[in-house]
């Protein structure tokens, strides 16, 4: 008897094998000769036979390549910025008559680098080649134009201070398609240019990526053009929402030789996207203006000249619409019945009766302007709208180190005005000039003396203590932030009188509108900047324009009413503005301390912006980042930190970014800090905090005897009403005063502790200086050192 073989649980079973398409045989016998009765609308490509396929394919491709030609034809020349990496303009007019030189073409001006558009014979794509001089304006003009910015460097030689600041800067301001070109492989021995190239092609994909290309001939410049003509473009979205043009010919048309402005006439091609001709044209520098007309031009480099490429036309091709032009007035002018900041003479008349009977004792008597139906203790609080800007930096003035020199309040209204911003607190600065930085070394490497000599005549010693006196200002601030001396022969009630407190910062109400200075009636405000912003940026993408103007053509801009130097100046790019972006009002950028700058920047120093393609000065009010509806004054932006800064400045939409640059007295700037534009908000509120502190002097259970916080017995009943904290988190309030020279009895929530300082904070807000002017950053030099603080800054 044989027994049958039974499989273990360990026996592999195998899955059923189950085919992914079934065959038309097994189709058939699974339906069984039904049919769908209703056939579905996509199912039409089953139904066509092998031969409509094929010529439906061959109509496919037939139309692509008359839209590839037709864009060919039409579409402008790629555009190509050659920065030099190392300052040498010798090197970079070497590489742009190679690449001249390469496209079978010869040049209007052989002997300098000049923008040029070249149509190589190899290829059925044009080119324009714009050289970059060592000038930080030029590089970043360029920058904002560019299709495809092309890095120089030499085989063996580092990438110079001037180089890494200018990447730095590109790449904050939104870094285009980028490509590397070497120079000088082929003079290194044959057996080291592979490792030549790769070290090389390593240490510049660190810096910024791109492929690299080495050119030192006529003919590898030729195999260059091609992958260069190719190459992937990448889209910048901010430049990419507004019409900008590289101007190929500028030309001033006036009434007579002694007209002060006329008729600019700018040709070039479209690119970003199709010019309205309601909105407004930004030339940098000089600010923004009307469009008169927009023309058809003649293409010079037009592969054809066929009926469908239209000669210069007399008429404008189109025209703006007088109901839908953005009007240049960029300042409200609000009408006299919505003017809400100016008391009358009654509220005036009675606000006066209120003090007089509310002052006493040795505070001094003061007119305050106070809406009907305010208290005496609120009008006590209230600020004085008139003199707000001047008195901010008094206030800062004797909190950063001048003990025991307070003023009178009549001067220290006038004090700070004519004063002008502490510059070049940053040493001694050098602008990139490679061969001078040789000459200076090599009369600087002999005698020790001789050098100390000369590096001391070349320093300012009265800039020196100033910058020296920053730092430490500086230092003190970020030890003890806000901290401020109670002054003793002045009452604390008048020196702080436009402070207040708050039971909290954050929930604390506080109303935007209350108290505004002057200028705040001169901008512009939105009731949904979102919505605003969302409207405006898709209308820009959406709107269609005449096929004259689409990107690509070649057109003539007429502006009006320009001043005459504009046609003198070097115009590289000029942008078209969006709606609502010549108005002025409150803009808000978030910005970072650049690495290469440790110096602290103090608020309201005069600062450039380069804020996409405007560029003007302005002083900024620097505060913290963060949520709420509050946010509190920095006096200084620290080195490696952010910040939000606010001027009064041209409406932005963003996304936009900002770079930010400080000159100083010699001309010379240096790149500060970097961001972006974050709000358009004049409600902001930006809260100068103060801190007067006091220290226990007898400690008991849950009181505390304080002193040297106030040294009249009137401060401190004035003040009894705000809360009081300590740095180790215990919260309470005054009680009642003890003697006549400052000393005050205090209750905690829980017992002090001998080394614990107590702190009574004091709000007040402000508001930044009308300081908006339009410039630019022509022949400025860029100073390209990495400024430290001093070692021993906090020594004294």
């Amino acid at each position: 008897h044989m027994s049958e073989h039974k499989p273990g649980s360990f026996k592999q079973s195998n899955k059923a094998h189950k085919s992914s398409h079934r065959s038309k045989g097994q189709i058939k016998r699974e339906d069984g000769g039904k049919v769908d009765s209703l056939k579905h609308g996509g199912s039409r490509k089953a139904e066509m036979s092998r031969e409509q396929r094929r010529n439906k394919s061959h109509a496919h491709m037939k139309e692509q390549r008359r839209k590839d030609k037709e864009r060919q034809l039409y579409s402008a020349p790629l555009l190509i910025a050659l920065v030099d990496l190392n300052g040498s303009s010798e090197q970079l007019r070497t590489m742009w008559s190679l690449i001249v030189q390469a496209s079978g073409m010869e040049s209007a001006t052989p002997d300098q680098a000049a923008p040029v558009t070249l149509s190589p014979t190899s290829t059925k794509k044009r080119i324009t080649v714009l050289p970059c001089s060592n000038e930080i304006d030029s590089i970043l003009q360029a920058g904002k134009i560019a299709d495809c910015i092309a890095f120089v460097s030499t085989v063996g030689e580092p990438v110079s201070s001037f180089g890494h600041t200018c990447v730095s800067a590109l790449c904050a301001q939104g870094l285009p398609s980028v490509v590397h070109i070497v120079h000088g492989v082929s003079e290194a021995p044959a057996k080291n240019q592979s490792a030549l190239k790769r070290e090389t092609t390593k240490a510049l994909g660190q810096l910024v990526e791109g492929k690299v290309f080495f050119v030192d001939t006529v003919a590898e410049a030729k195999d260059f053009l091609w992958p260069l003509l190719n190459v992937k473009l990448k889209e910048v979205k901010w430049r990419s929402l507004r019409p900008h043009m590289l101007a190929d010919s500028v030309r001033m048309e006036t009434a007579n030789e002694a007209a002060s402005s006329g008729s600019l006439l700018l040709t070039g091609y479209v690119r970003g996207r199709a010019w309205d001709p309601n909105e407004l044209v930004y030339l940098p520098g000089f600010g923004a203006f009307q469009i008169e007309g927009i023309f058809a031009a003649q293409d010079p480099l037009a592969r054809t000249h066929s009926k469908d490429v239209e000669m210069v036309s007399a008429e404008p091709v189109c025209l703006a619409r007088p109901t839908r032009i953005e009007p240049l007035e960029s300042e409200a002018v609000p009408a006299d019945n919505e003017e809400q900041t100016w008391p009358t003479e009654e509220e005036l008349a009675d606000a006066e009766a209120r003090a007089a009977e509310a002052m006493a004792g040795d505070v001094p008597k003061r007119t305050v302007k106070v809406p009907k139906g305010w208290s005496s203790y609120q009008a006590a609080w209230i600020d004085e709208s008139a003199s707000e800007g001047d008195e901010d930096d008094d206030d800062e003035e004797g909190e950063e180190g001048q003990e025991g020199e307070m003023q009178e309040a009549e001067s220290e209204e006038e004090g700070d005005d004519d004063v002008p911003a502490a510059q070049g607190e940053d040493g001694p600065h050098v602008s990139f000039a490679p061969a001078a930085q040789d000459e200076d070394t090599q009369s600087m490497a002999g005698d020790p003396a001789l050098r100390a000599s000369r590096y001391d005549a070349a320093m300012d010693t009265a800039e020196e203590q100033e910058a020296l006196k920053q730092f430490r200002a500086a230092a003190d601030e970020r030890e003890f932030p806000d901290e401020v001396d109670t002054p003793e022969d002045q009452p604390a009630r008048v020196r702080f009188q436009k402070y207040r407190g708050l039971q909290s910062f954050r929930n604390s109400p506080w109303n935007p509108k209350e108290d505004l200075p002057a200028e705040y009636s001169r901008l512009f405000q939105f009731q949904n900047f979102r919505g605003t912003r969302k409207r405006v940026l898709s209308r820009a993408e959406e709107d269609e324009a005449p096929e004259e103007l689409e990107i690509g053509k070649y057109i003539t801009l007429r502006l009006a009413n320009v001043p005459v130097e504009a046609g003198q100046a070097s115009l590289t790019a000029v942008f078209g503005l969006l709606r609502h972006e010549n108005r002025m009002s409150l803009v808000n950028f978030s910005l970072r301390m650049h690495p290469t700058y440790a110096t602290p920047i103090r608020s309201k120093d005069s600062l450039i912006f380069c804020v996409g393609p405007r560029v003007f000065r302005a002083g900024a009010l620097f505060s913290e980042p963060g949520g709420g509806d509050k946010h509190r004054f920095l006096r200084y932006f620290q080195p490696g930190s952010f910040a939000i800064a606010s001027v009064f400045a041209p409406i932005t939409f963003p996304p936009v970014p900002v770079l930010v640059f400080k000159e100083t007295e010699a001309g010379v700037v240096h790149l500060v800090a970097t961001g972006s534009v974050l709000s358009v908000d004049p409600n902001r509120l930006i809260i100068k905090r103060i801190r007067l502190t006091g220290h226990p002097f007898k400690i008991n259970k849950k009181s505390a005897v304080v002193r040297y916080m106030f040294f009249q017995p009137e401060d401190i009943q004035w003040f009894r009403p705000v809360e009081i904290t300590s740095k180790y988190g215990r919260r309470g309030h005054i009680k009642e005063s003890l003697g006549t020279h400052g000393h005050m009895k205090c209750v905690f929530d829980n017992q002090l502790k001998a080394d614990d300082t107590v702190v009574l904070n004091l709000y007040k807000r402000v508001y930044p200086k009308w300081t908006f002017t339009e410039t630019s950053l022509h022949e400025m030099a860029l100073d390209t050192a990495t400024h430290e603080a001093p070692a021993q800054m906090d020594d004294e």
